[in-house]
């Protein structure tokens, strides 16, 4: 959308903005590809297939990665990934004990 980081995460915090996440290698694209994982906003959990047993990996916009429950509600995803929303929350309940 031509943002700059600080923009993308300003009201939220680069450590609140979820920025990638990883996901199975059907729905993978290749690297150089000018192009994004694409899903629908409604049903955004229910798209997300779980890579590992106990969630999946969730980089932030501070450069972290953690493990996040694969069972998240589509409220919780919509909040990690929402840009400039607001809607801080606590990462801790949301981290998976992989």
């Amino acid at each position: 959308t031509g943002m700059k980081l600080e923009e993308l995460s300003s009201k939220d915090g680069t450590s609140n903005t979820a920025m990638m996440i990883e996901v199975t290698a059907e729905q993978s694209i290749i690297w150089s590809k000018p192009d994004d994982f694409e899903i629908d906003a409604d049903g955004f959990a229910d798209k997300l297939k779980v890579v590992w047993k106990n969630g999946l990996n969730v980089a932030m916009c501070d450069a972290s990665v953690g493990t996040f429950k694969a069972d998240l509600t589509e409220k919780q995803w919509r909040a990690l990934f929402g840009v400039q929303d607001g809607e801080v929350m606590d990462l801790n309940e949301l981290r998976s004990n992989r």
